[in-house]
């Protein structure tokens, strides 16, 4: 998911322009890669515009000399690459790679590099670039190739996050299956396995009252004593299970979500 912040002075910048446009005509079919170039340096900035114009594949592409216009554009535009200058007026090394990354998640980044830099590469990679190019040595092939493969490599990167998202909801379906059943399991020994033993002490706590009815007066008034003790706690433990329940059942809404 892509999400948006544009300050309203960038909003209001003039968008940076080559005769770059010429690439991107209305005869491209669909589906053609739309690359967004993010690149300070003009003569940069054209060379890859020649290097563009003769590749075999279309391609559209759109330029920008800034990283707080790229962000811009990229708000408006459906990009599927960017191609990112490491050494930006507004983002030096890996920031502007942080920054798309943290807002553009779907699209795929090429970062380009003036010289070669074997640490600045892993680390490129590692935080979420699908290439690294130096500006100096790149061909039609080389970008051509970098391009698509990056496009492939994010929506195959997309589709795997999409898989351990549905596999993890599913996962979750299961426990709460689980915790369903585990409720339920519980409800069903509150409510016959403990109710059972209690009345069977209360019936019998009737029977002895009953029995000391017919006693002597001392020890029968004291037997009757401990008796009501005893059907009074039954009472109150029969309470307790009874809330007990209730409180479970009123939790049903909440499993079912």
């Amino acid at each position: 998911m892509n999400t948006c912040y544009v300050s309203g002075q960038e909003s209001d910048r003039k968008q940076s322009s080559l005769s770059l446009r010429d690439v991107a005509t209305s005869q491209l079919p669909h589906g053609s890669p739309y690359v967004l170039l993010i690149q300070n340096n003009r003569i940069q900035a054209h060379l890859l515009h020649e290097i563009f114009s003769e590749l075999p594949a279309p391609f559209r592409l759109d330029w920008t000399d800034r990283l707080s216009s790229g962000l811009a554009r990229l708000c408006q535009v459906p990009f599927d690459i960017v191609l990112l200058d490491l050494e930006l007026p507004d983002a030096q090394d890996l920031e502007g790679l942080k920054a798309i990354q943290a807002q553009f998640t779907d699209v795929a980044v090429v970062v380009l590099a003036t010289l070669p830099d074997e640490e600045v590469a892993r680390r490129a990679i590692r935080g979420g670039a699908q290439d690294y190019l130096v500006t100096g040595q790149i061909t039609a092939d080389m970008l051509a190739r970098s391009i698509l493969y990056a496009r492939e490599r994010k929506r195959a990167e997309k589709e795997l996050l999409d898989r351990e998202a549905q596999l993890g909801r599913l996962q979750l379906a299961t426990e709460l299956h689980q915790a369903i059943e585990a409720r339920d399991h519980i409800m069903a020994v509150v409510a016959h396995d403990l109710r059972a033993p209690l009345t069977s002490i209360r019936t019998r706590a009737h029977f002895l009252q009953m029995q000391a009815a017919d006693a002597s007066a001392t020890g029968g008034d004291q037997l009757a004593e401990q008796i009501r003790k005893i059907d009074r706690a039954v009472v109150a433990m029969s309470r307790l299970i009874n809330d007990l329940v209730g409180q479970i059942a009123r939790m049903e809404p909440f499993f079912r979500r």
